[in-house]
Formats: C-alpha cells, structure tokens, sequence
C-alpha cells in the first residue's frame, strides 16, 4: 500500500508536538554505549521552566516494565553528562533515583544552542547501558 509522505509527516508532527502551552517534551534516547548491547529503554521528559532552565526525568525501561533497581557505578546509580554541541561546555551531574524508577534534576545551561544529554547507568541484571538524548535550549525544541 502506498501512503502520501505528508500524511506521515503531519502523523508524526502529532505525536511529537506538545499541547499548547505546555512546557514538557519526551525524547527517545539513542544507544550509545561502545561495544555495548541496548537491553534497555531510555525517556527523557524534558519540563521547561525558562528557556535556559529544565527539570530533566529519565526513566528507562525492559520489556515494557519501568527500571527501579540500579547498581552502583563509582559509588553513583547514573551519571548524566551534559555538554553543548560545540564542546565550550559540559555538565557531569547525578540525578536523584525516586521511588518510580526515574532519575530527576534541575538543569542550567549557560547559554542557547544545542545540547546532548549522555545518561550512564547499569540496571540490575543488565549491565551498563548508555543513551545520548539531543536537546535545543533557548528556542524551539
């Protein structure tokens, strides 16, 4: 069967795009660990708060279950680093794990531009898993 290519633009536009007013998006993460296996999931919920500011909450999931139980890596259940694409900046932070299986934070960027959000992790039983999640501060996601 052949579909119209705007047809699946404008369906993805849909999904992807927030009601008005709000100040929340999703973005999948990309596997990104070297020499690495995805067994997991990785969403970053992205929740505005300026166009500089962010609360971040990251959540990964197996088999369509949420991940609650982390193993220490240096002494920390994820470090997350942020860093703008032009290299000038970088973030290493940890985010606190709640009692849902998400990791929050605040965050501040410096500046506007582009970023990348690299979440490093190893969930119980399956071993470290890296996710790289692209975001835009300062303008339109």
């Amino acid at each position: 069967m052949h579909r119209s290519p705007f047809a699946l633009i404008g369906l993805l536009a849909m999904l992807h795009a927030a009601p008005a007013g709000a100040a929340e998006e999703r973005v999948a993460g990309v596997f990104a660990a070297p020499n690495g296996t995805p067994k997991a999931f990785a969403t970053l919920t992205v929740e505005r708060a300026s166009p500089l500011d962010a609360k971040l909450d990251l959540s990964e999931t197996s088999h369509g279950t949420t991940i609650r139980d982390y193993d220490l890596d240096m002494t920390k259940r994820l470090h997350m680093i942020v860093i703008s694409r032009d290299f000038g900046w970088f973030e290493h932070v940890h985010p606190q794990l709640d009692s849902r299986g998400h990791f929050t934070i605040e965050l501040h960027v410096p500046r506007a531009g582009g970023y990348y959000v690299f979440a490093d992790a190893e969930p119980h039983g399956l071993g470290q898993q890296v996710f790289r999640f692209p975001l835009r501060f300062g303008g339109p996601p």
